[in-house]
């Protein structure tokens, strides 16, 4: 005589749930909803919800995020506390008010004159703006 009876095996029996299990004969109520999302964990977009990999993950990209910085960076995604503000000045290092603390030129940069600028000076220049060295021989 052969036996007839199936052992219960219980599990998911969802095919759909992401947790289907095919040896279960008998559902146990444990199906779980499959969540497509971003499951690696180093990536920009990591998604703690998902299950299942839908191949959206995002690289991390540490850089300045900071638009008004004067490192901004278009393909970083993760601020890395580098950015740098933007001063302002003349960055040309020839012009008479060169700022050496500027990053950013504002278009405010004056030509050297050169000339005598000692106003109680015979020869005294009232363009001048540098003290240039009149030399007798």
């Amino acid at each position: 005589m052969i036996n007839s009876c199936i052992e219960v095996i219980e599990g998911c029996t969802d095919a759909a749930a992401f947790n289907f299990d095919t040896t279960a004969n008998t559902d146990d109520n444990s199906c779980i909803a499959v969540i497509e999302g971003c499951t690696d964990a180093t990536a920009f977009n990591f998604d703690t919800t998902a299950n299942t990999d839908d191949n959206s993950c995002i690289e991390v990209i540490e850089g300045c995020t900071d638009a008004t910085a004067f490192n901004f960076d278009t393909t970083a995604n993760t601020d890395d506390n580098s950015c740098i503000a933007v001063i302002e000045g003349c960055t040309d290092a020839a012009a008479f008010n060169f700022d050496t603390t500027a990053n950013t030129d504002d278009n405010s940069c004056i030509e050297v004159i050169e000339g005598c600028t000692d106003a109680a000076a015979f020869n005294f220049d009232t363009i001048a703006n540098t003290s240039s060295i009149l030399l007798l021989v």
